[in-house]
C-alpha cells in the first residue's frame, strides 16, 4: 500500500486502535487525523496523513486537548508570593 492510498473507516480504526464512532466524533470536533469526503458520504483517510498524525502524537505534538488542559491548569494554580 502506497502512502497516497485511501483507506476506509474500518481500516483506519484498526490502524489507530480506536472505534469508528471515535473517528466520527473526532471529525465532528475537528480533531484527529485529516479525512476526505467522497461522493458526499464516503469518508476516507490518506495513509500518509495517518502516518503523520501518529508520528506527531508520538513526538508529544500538542493537541487541542493538551493545550486547553495546560491553560486551565495554569489558571487554576494558586499564586505564590
Amino acid at each position: 500500500m502506497s502512502n497516497s492510498s485511501l483507506i476506509n473507516e474500518n481500516e483506519t480504526a484498526k490502524m489507530l486502535g480506536c472505534t469508528k464512532s471515535a473517528l466520527r466524533k473526532w471529525r465532528r470536533e475537528k480533531r484527529g487525523p485529516p479525512s476526505i469526503k467522497l461522493e458526499g458520504r464516503l469518508v476516507r483517510y490518506r495513509l500518509a496523513d495517518l502516518v503523520e498524525y501518529v508520528e506527531k502524537l508520538a513526538s508529544g505534538y500538542p493537541t487541542k486537548e493538551k493545550a486547553f488542559r495546560s491553560q486551565r491548569e495554569a489558571f487554576d494554580e494558586p499564586e505564590t508570593k
